[in-house]
């Protein structure tokens, strides 16, 4: 996204395709950041620092 975009406009984008997402048949649960990375879960994984223009999303498929 452009240097400009607020932390609204990423959420919006992150929710609209999250709700894509749930409605397929092989998607379980999804789960969406927007401004930050998900919280650490798994020791080699690094989280991204926070920023505005940051979206991510977790998909967890049947």
């Amino acid at each position: 996204m452009p240097p400009v975009t607020s932390l609204e406009q990423i959420d919006r984008v992150i929710q609209r395709i999250r709700e894509h997402l749930v409605r397929k048949p092989l998607v379980e649960h999804a789960a969406s950041f927007a401004g930050q990375s998900f919280p650490r879960f798994y020791y080699n994984v690094n989280p991204q620092e926070p920023d505005a223009r940051y979206g991510q999303l977790i998909v967890n498929t049947k």
